[in-house]
């Protein structure tokens, strides 16, 4: 998704209780998030340009912030939960975050950074947004 901001402005979201796990890759442009009433996760948190972003959020309403800058280019990446599980069983180690994924649908939220996009990510990237999948890949 790319956008250009013309100026400040928030957008509220509200996800269902089925969100899946969300892989967020921010390749421009920071942007701030705030989740008022949410317990046991931080309600207010910036999401950076050039960072990766794994996060678990189901069954709450954000309000978005999007700041007057260059554009804003960003790749979101939805895993169903099935998906997750098929892919992970049998492995012999999974993330310690990533566990209680595995054992329910009502796993404790959480929004964690994973760190820089590396050269190889920025590839992965480019072949996305090149092809344009807006959809689910099977």
């Amino acid at each position: 998704m790319e956008k250009r901001i013309y100026k400040n402005y928030g957008i509220p979201v509200k996800h269902s209780e089925n969100k899946p796990l969300v892989s967020h890759f921010l390749l421009s442009s920071d942007h701030s998030v705030f989740c008022p009433g949410i317990i046991k996760n931080k309600a207010e948190y910036t999401e950076k340009a050039g960072h990766n972003y794994l996060a678990f959020l189901p069954d709450i309403e954000e309000i978005e912030q999007y700041h007057q800058r260059k554009p804003n280019q960003l790749i979101i990446i939805d895993f169903p939960l099935n998906i997750i599980r098929d892919c992970v069983s049998g492995l012999e180690y999974v993330p310690q975050l990533l566990k209680p994924l595995l054992e329910t649908d009502r796993a404790p939220r959480f929004h964690q950074p994973v760190g820089k996009i590396t050269p190889m990510m920025k590839t992965i990237i480019a072949v996305i947004g090149i092809t344009r999948y807006s959809n689910n890949i099977d």
